[in-house]
């Protein structure tokens, strides 16, 4: 099977082509963009400079993948419009892979001991972010204050788990303050830093596909999943 998976979802625009047999899995071609050029006049670009490096085109195309967020609302809009438009041409089934469950495939073969913390910067310390035990979600994707984490660990996680790991984008100047927070319950607190990639997001519908609980959407089904209100919506509804 053939998946071509495209991130807009923050800054860079990424897309990836991936073949996947019962044996192997190949990447066959990937391009990342991060200029001053917007989504609009890159995703298109990109998607097709790597259908024709792996000569072949969309009726190849098996599954669609869109990182549908959280992230850049105007950003996330154009990646889902266009895997929308290329499951609607070819009848194809689109998979929607979330930007937090996109960071997560990053990382391999944690310690059982560990929480892996997928994260993006929401501003006024707040960030999008969900929790991983062992490659399982066990705390689901929100939008809260930096904060409360801790909190919501401490009720939910296992007491076996004793070290956190955040994985971003890039680290919060505002984040080395709440380290200390998270003691003594947890011995450790570190952050990975890496980029958005639609190379992963490839990868991670790869994996529930093979795993069958891959969520096959129809090309109207696929939407943006913010995790919150836009700053226009914010605004309106201060005015009420």
């Amino acid at each position: 099977m053939n998946i071509l998976a495209i991130d807009t979802s923050m800054q860079a625009t990424s897309c990836a082509l991936l073949q996947v047999t019962d044996k192997t899995t190949t990447l066959l071609a990937a391009n990342y963009l991060n200029v001053a050029l917007t989504h609009s006049e890159t995703s298109q670009v990109l998607a097709e400079n790597c259908l024709q490096a792996a000569q072949l085109t969309l009726k190849d195309i098996d599954y669609f993948v869109a990182v549908n967020g959280p992230g850049s609302f105007t950003g996330l809009r154009i990646g889902v419009t266009l895997v929308k438009t290329w499951a609607y041409s070819q009848n194809k089934p689109c998979i929607a892979i979330s930007s937090l469950s996109t960071l997560a495939a990053a990382v391999m073969d944690l310690p059982a001991d560990t929480c892996l913390i997928p994260c993006l910067d929401a501003r006024n310390e707040r960030v999008y972010w969900q929790a991983e035990v062992g490659g399982k979600i066990v705390i689901p994707a929100q939008a809260t204050a930096f904060a409360s984490i801790k909190e919501q660990l401490q009720v939910k996680l296992p007491q076996t788990v004793k070290k956190i790991k955040f994985i971003s984008t890039g680290k919060p100047e505002w984040a080395d303050k709440y380290a200390a927070t998270f003691q003594p319950e947890f011995t450790a607190v570190t952050w990975q830093i890496t980029e958005l990639s639609a190379v992963q997001a490839a990868k991670a519908a790869a994996l529930q596909i093979q795993e069958q609980r891959a969520k096959l959407l129809p090309y109207n089904e696929l939407v943006p999943n913010y995790l919150a209100l836009s700053q226009a919506e914010r605004q309106r509804q201060l005015k009420k």
